[in-house]
């Protein structure tokens, strides 16, 4: 099962770099679709905020969230905690730290993953609960 806890690191930090290039417009539009297939099709976020969102509109707006930073944005993902629930099915914590043009926030994340070799890591996101930290 320590592969699927492995899998998932990796898609969380390849994930995150994605967002990066995309917000600061050096990702290609193919890019976008490789996004598209780590998520899950019932995949649900829930923000800092409280308010959820599903997955089209989320693709929706990562979509029109293209450029949308400048080349200050960054992101550094520290992996809080890993647990495999199954040979299929994992949890990972991990914080969020970005670096925008208001100043920098952190957020801890905690995602469920599902095994799916389709995907472009190997598992794809079911699940995200973000809480914003200080």
């Amino acid at each position: 099962m320590t592969d699927l806890l492995q899998l998932a690191e990796t898609e969380i930090r390849a994930r995150h770099m994605f967002f990066v290039e995309w917000y600061r417009g050096t990702a290609s539009e193919d890019a976008m679709e490789i996004c598209a297939a780590s998520f899950a099709p019932d995949f649900r976020i829930i923000w800092p905020s409280g308010g959820s969102m599903d997955r089209a509109p989320l693709l929706g707006a990562l979509r029109r969230a293209r450029n949308s930073t400048g080349p200050e944005f960054d992101i550094r993902i520290d992996i809080d905690h890993a647990v495999a629930l199954s040979a299929e099915l994992c949890l990972m914590t991990f914080d969020e730290h970005q670096e925008t043009a208001k100043g920098p926030n952190s957020r801890r994340g905690t995602a469920v993953f599902e095994r799916f070799p389709n995907a472009p890591n190997g598992v794809r996101w079911r699940h995200l609960q973000e809480t914003w930290i200080a």
